[in-house]
């Protein structure tokens, strides 16, 4: 069985920002430098819409427990 990464699942996702632009996350980095409590990450993503490049934005992932 493969094992994934977070950062791999991100990776050639869609994302839409806040006003509407869907871009495909082409970075994902986990930042450790914010807290969110509920067994929650924060990623930086880095997604590439079409007509404006490349933009930065941070996104929340929830982890389960196994």
């Amino acid at each position: 069985m493969k094992r994934y990464t977070i950062e791999d699942l991100l990776i050639d996702t869609q994302y839409r920002n806040s006003i509407g632009q869907i871009g495909t996350i082409t970075n994902a980095i986990k930042r450790e430098d914010v807290y969110i409590p509920g067994n929650t990450e924060a990623y930086a993503i880095q997604y590439y819409v079409p007509q404006f490049g490349s933009q930065w934005a941070t996104v929340a992932v929830k982890l389960e427990n196994n």
